[in-house]
């Protein structure tokens, strides 16, 4: 089964911040940028030259300070075999969980 890394997701404190980390010093692009007010949140994904891997910066209007180690949300992989992979992913659980 193939797979590829498609995006990494990463909450932020300051957003401006974060962007001008991101686009100044790695060249990254802005690609979206989505906000939702009603529930106190951003969406911002950032194209990295060279790569089809996004970062997802999730900015959270009341979140408390991340202490490190604690900003990280989660990976996007795309598969090859779905299927496949639900299986897979159900066995692992099951002796996790015996």
């Amino acid at each position: 089964m193939n797979q590829e890394l498609a995006e990494i997701c990463l909450r932020v404190r300051d957003i401006e911040a974060t962007l001008d980390f991101y686009t100044n010093l790695f060249d990254f692009e802005v690609a979206s940028r989505r906000e939702f007010p009603e529930n106190k949140f951003d969406l911002i994904y950032l194209n990295s030259p060279g790569s089809s891997v996004q970062i997802e910066l999730t900015y959270n209007y009341d979140a408390d300070p991340y202490n490190v180690g604690d900003g990280f949300s989660h990976l996007g992989v795309t598969v090859s075999d779905l299927e496949k992979c639900t299986k897979f992913v159900k066995l692992l659980l099951m002796k996790l969980v015996t």
